[in-house]
């Protein structure tokens, strides 16, 4: 069987560090709930919180690689620009079209009212909203006639 150099990676960055980094986090996460005071005696949790210092490190420094390799490795080639690719050749003109899609005026839609509310409620809030008005034309009795 023969791999190429774009398969190599792949397989790196996905089998050789992202499994391990998987079962490394759930056994993090198995470990962290065997922490519990009745199960281990204070020398022992000592130990164990040593044993998950040094794994959390490890999955981070993996962690890390998987980005790394991922971002300067295989991003790239899926970027790249094949002449014989028809995204390729298509992907300037979607790029302008894209852009000037937002530049064409739209008319704006009504927001729609909502309907959690109960039409009596919204014409209760009316005739509020009218009786408020109404008594707002008329003359305060505290301050005496105008």
């Amino acid at each position: 069987m023969h791999l190429t150099n774009r398969e190599i990676w792949a397989l790196v960055h996905g089998l050789l560090i992202g499994g391990p980094f998987l079962l490394a986090f759930t056994g993090g996460l198995v470990a962290l709930a065997g922490l519990r005071s009745e199960y281990l005696t204070p020398e022992g949790i000592r130990n164990r919180v040593a044993q998950l210092r040094i794994g959390a490190s490890v999955m981070a420094m993996m962690a890390w690689a998987i980005v790394f390799i991922g971002i300067w490795v295989l991003l790239p080639w899926y970027q790249e620009a094949r002449p014989d690719s028809p995204r390729s050749r298509d992907r300037g003109r979607r790029a302008r079209r894209l852009l000037r899609a937002h530049a064409r005026a739209r008319p704006r839609r009504p927001e729609p009212r909502p309907r959690a509310v109960s039409r009596g409620i919204r014409r209760g809030e009316r005739r509020r909203a009218a009786r408020i008005a109404r008594d707002a034309c008329r003359t305060d009795p505290l301050k005496g006639a105008p």
